[in-house]
């Protein structure tokens, strides 16, 4: 147990410390009239932050990664492809409405029912794990999927261009794809490839996720063709000083609500898997005491996480996009935006799930280091680009169309299993804390003097899915390059010891 737990505390340690260290050093050059009860909440925050992660990291891996591995193994082992089909599309329902992310997201747009926009978005999401399920099946190119989807995206973006529904529409794939999702889908996702097996299982272990992060786009997007949302103007709200004595108050009025939430969104994955125990009858007394134990780690981890990143996180989010906005230099905020999305992404907990898989299923061939830098080099673009698009106001499509059919074309040049592993990390980036910190950054750069369109404000989620699938797969195209010099430079090498055996 001590060797399991020793080096998740130190990931978790060095996980959060540096945005912390980041941001305590921007209050002190450009924010001094921050007020500090503010800046102790965000402390409290970051200290609530570290002990969820640690607690949610033990949880992944004794009971959301085991219980998707099963499911999908024996999902797959069904002959028969309508039930196995219905099963599918039953568990992306459940699992994307058991998302508490996509619950707090769909609050915050009033002009649309919530109730509609979760379905719609389940919707989405069970009939492309469907198409990722017959992609494992068929051994269909996933790069011909992905073409087809953002073809029909493109497409419905460019007639419906003045929509309400783009921006919302790719923030909530990236609500949809949090903490519980993640480790769900990519587990499941690996035990589909494992069971199929063949050339391509590794790169089919991956980019189910990619796909399924399809599904809400598409469909929330066909939904704002047959609604009139409306746009409507908010305010930031600005931050109410509070004494220190009241500050324990605050986290404990917000952890009730939050212990709610995790309890019903974890609830739904407890019924599938109690139904797929009566149904299949092949785990042990024990597996079923570990793996109870590892959803209450789970169910603790998340609740003190988002507790932590709700009150912490994003009062001190707006407070930074509307201060820093307000500097006569505030294009400074862009290479800081850089900065913070290198860091932020770090403490992510999902893109701790997604590098420890990869290096298990590629056999140490695509290192974390490698693809947690390539990662962050993405989400610090994403989070600069944003910030470009809150202070010049530029339209999200001219950032958008380009950026996925480039995304696409790299899709037909990289070997598969980049692009699937491009696609995955671009949907686990836009977690927890792009939902509380990066998306409260850029409303309140773009609200900064006064109030503005809501629509307009959302899209930061848009950018940091998008921006990890390009650097990820040029990653993947300089890896190509690298291979094939070492391949012509070995067979000139055996052509030269060939000549020299002959003369």
């Amino acid at each position: 147990m001590k060797k399991t737990i020793l080096p998740k505390i130190k990931e978790t340690i060095t996980a959060v410390l540096p945005i912390s260290i980041l941001l305590t050093v921007i209050k002190l050059i450009f924010l001094q009239e921050m007020p500090w009860d503010l800046f102790v909440i965000f402390l409290v925050g970051m200290f609530l932050l570290m002990i969820g992660m640690f607690l949610f990291s033990l949880g992944t891996d004794t009971a959301m990664v085991p219980i998707g591995q099963m499911l999908s193994k024996d999902v797959t082992k069904s002959q028969k492809i309508i039930l196995t089909i219905f099963i599918c599309f039953i568990i992306g329902l459940v699992i994307s409405i058991a998302e508490p992310n996509l619950h707090i997201f769909a609050d915050q747009i009033p002009k649309v029912k919530s109730n509609l926009l979760v379905l719609t978005v389940g919707i989405g999401i069970g009939i492309f794990l469907i198409i990722g399920l017959l992609r494992t099946v068929f051994k269909i190119k996933i790069k011909y999927i992905l073409a087809v989807s953002y073809f029909l995206i493109i497409l419905i973006m460019i007639l419906d261009q003045q929509s309400n529904f783009i921006s919302i529409a790719f923030d909530a794939a990236g609500a949809t794809t949090g903490p519980i999702s993640v480790p769900f889908i990519m587990s499941f996702g690996a035990g589909l490839a494992a069971v199929k097996g063949g050339k391509t299982s590794e790169s089919d272990s991956f980019g189910l996720l990619g796909i399924c992060a399809i599904g809400p786009v598409l469909s929330v997007l066909i939904l704002g063709l047959f609604s009139n949302s409306g746009d409507y103007l908010i305010r930031l709200d600005e931050y109410v000083s509070i004494e220190m004595s009241q500050i324990p108050g605050l986290f404990l009025r917000e952890l009730p609500k939050t212990m709610l939430n995790v309890a019903l969104a974890l609830s739904p994955i407890l019924i599938l898997f109690t139904l797929y125990k009566l149904i299949y009858r092949n785990i042990s007394h024990r597996q079923v005491k570990k793996l109870i134990v590892g959803m209450l780690y789970t169910y603790i981890g998340i609740t003190i996480f988002s507790t932590g990143a709700n009150i912490g996180f994003i009062p001190m989010g707006q407070y930074f996009g509307k201060h820093l906005a307000a500097l006569k230099y505030n294009w400074i905020l862009i290479p800081i935006g850089f900065v913070i999305g290198v860091l932020i992404i770090a403490a992510e907990p999902a893109v701790h799930v997604l590098k420890k898989q990869v290096e298990e299923i590629t056999g140490g061939a695509i290192s974390e280091k490698v693809l947690f830098f390539s990662l962050a080099v993405g989400i610090g673009l994403a989070i600069s680009l944003s910030i470009i698009r809150a202070l010049y106001h530029v339209n999200i499509l001219f950032f958008l169309i380009p950026g996925y059919v480039l995304a696409v074309s790299l899709s037909f040049v990289v070997p598969e299993v980049f692009t699937a592993l491009a696609f995955d990390s671009g949907t686990v980036a836009s977690g927890v804390m792009a939902a509380t910190f990066i998306v409260p950054l850029t409303m309140g750069v773009y609200l900064y003097d006064g109030p503005g369109s809501m629509i307009n404000s959302f899209g930061a989620i848009a950018f940091v899915t998008m921006m990890p699938i390009i650097t990820i797969q040029i990653m993947g195209l300089i890896y190509k390059i690298k291979s094939h010099k070492k391949k012509a430079q070995k067979a000139h090498k055996d052509d030269n010891m060939i000549v020299e055996l002959e003369s």
